[in-house]
């Protein structure tokens, strides 16, 4: 940590986000493999606004077809 000159909370949330990232692509493996063409989820962030928790949207596509252009009318 020294040669990053961070600190250790610093590192230790480098290490909680690069395994949260993992879980999420452990999920996301899984539900490639059983059929699923797009997941849909949320991350908890505790980092964006020191005040709150928020609710993060992702999503994850496998099968191009899942998701086509929007019909703007």
């Amino acid at each position: 940590m020294l040669k990053l000159k961070i600190t250790l909370k610093q590192a230790e949330e480098m290490v909680f986000h690069n395994f949260t990232r993992g879980l999420i692509e452990l999920i996301c493996d899984c539900a490639h493999n059983l059929g699923y063409d797009a997941l849909y989820g949320h991350e908890v962030d505790r980092h964006s606004d020191p005040n709150k928790v928020l609710a993060q949207p992702w999503l994850a596509v496998f099968k191009k077809g899942a998701v086509s252009e929007p019909i703007w009318t």
